[in-house]
């Protein structure tokens, strides 16, 4: 489980490599933008563009010299690519990057402008992953996931390290999701350094996205096809890169979109009561539709089992 010291560490890994970028206070603005002070980190000015160079750093510095000799291979939307080019270029072992044929043209160059090897497959990141892991297997590369890992996510944690150093009265962050690594670390080390931080994910509101609420609940990722403008935010299955337990996130963040404020109310917390009620009424809806009597049997045990569990779990196991 990834920690406070986690994140300390990988400070520890990429400083000198990557910029310290500033915190710079949202106004003067066109519109109020909540009802105290609203402040911007900017990670665009950092050395690849984003914050995507601060995860590849951090896990290039737990890398042994022979698994960097091996080379580097990733695949990306843009802006990780970009930071595992960059990765490559300081250890003068150029990397390998899988995008989508979705890729921001501009991002493409500049990837290939650190050193590295572009090769465009697929019409989404999954099937650019996909081809990615196919070559570490052909070649014995060394493979760096966009979010799911630790080191990736302690990286993007270090942002936290800063916004308090730079502001101790901050008590919100908006966090963007896209595969989840960067609210992952930014949540971990800010709730470690104030418990009563509030965290905000927001991610696509765009038609066919991945809802990472809902994701959250199920504890399980769920595919789709995004039309999100935003190119490297388009992954056809959203991952709560492992920080969900008991169906709903560990650190108590909450996905908005649209407008931060005000902040919708918080998502109903999970539990056997719950499970039961969102089955009988979906199993009401279903049942009614024709030709479903032989199924519907086998529904009815599952939510006279769900009722069974909701009456005999403990009081605390219900709120929890």
């Amino acid at each position: 489980m990834l920690s406070l010291e986690d994140v300390r560490a990988a400070a520890a890994r990429i400083a000198g490599k990557v910029r310290r970028t500033p915190l710079i206070a949202a106004e003067p603005a066109k519109r109020a933008l909540g009802d105290g002070p609203v402040s911007y980190k900017l990670e665009c000015l950092q050395v690849t563009g984003s914050f995507k160079a601060r995860g590849a750093i951090s896990k290039l510095g737990t890398l042994s010299a022979n698994d960097i000799a091996k080379g580097l291979v990733t695949a990306s939307g843009g802006n990780h690519g970009l930071a595992i080019a960059y990765a490559g270029w300081l250890t003068g072992r150029p990397a390998t990057i899988f995008v989508p044929e979705n890729v921001s043209p501009a991002k493409a160059v500049k990837i290939k402008e650190w050193g590295a090897e572009l090769i465009v497959t697929g019409k989404v990141w999954d099937e650019s992953n996909r081809a990615a892991m196919a070559h570490v297997a052909r070649t014995g590369a060394t493979y760096i996931h966009p979010f799911a890992d630790l080191a990736i996510m302690a990286g993007q944690g270090t942002i936290a390290l800063e916004l308090f150093e730079d502001d101790e009265t901050i008590d919100t962050l908006i966090v963007a999701i896209g595969g989840g690594g960067l609210i992952a670390g930014i949540a971990t080390a800010a709730k470690a350094l104030n418990p009563s931080m509030r965290i905000i994910g927001a991610s696509s509101s765009f038609p066919r996205s991945p809802r990472p609420c809902r994701r959250w609940r199920r504890a399980r990722p769920r595919r789709s096809t995004s039309t999100s403008s935003a190119v490297t935010s388009r992954k056809s299955c959203w991952s709560a890169t492992r920080r969900c337990t008991r169906r709903r996130n560990i650190c108590g963040s909450r996905a908005v979109s649209r407008s931060i404020s005000p902040a919708p109310p918080r998502s109903p917390r999970c539990s056997p009561a719950a499970c039961a009620r969102r089955l009988a009424a979906g199993l009401a809806r279903w049942s009614a539709a024709p030709g479903r009597t032989a199924s519907c049997e086998r529904l009815q045990q599952h939510r006279a089992s769900f009722e069974t569990r909701s009456a005999s779990a403990p009081q605390d196991e219900v709120d929890r």
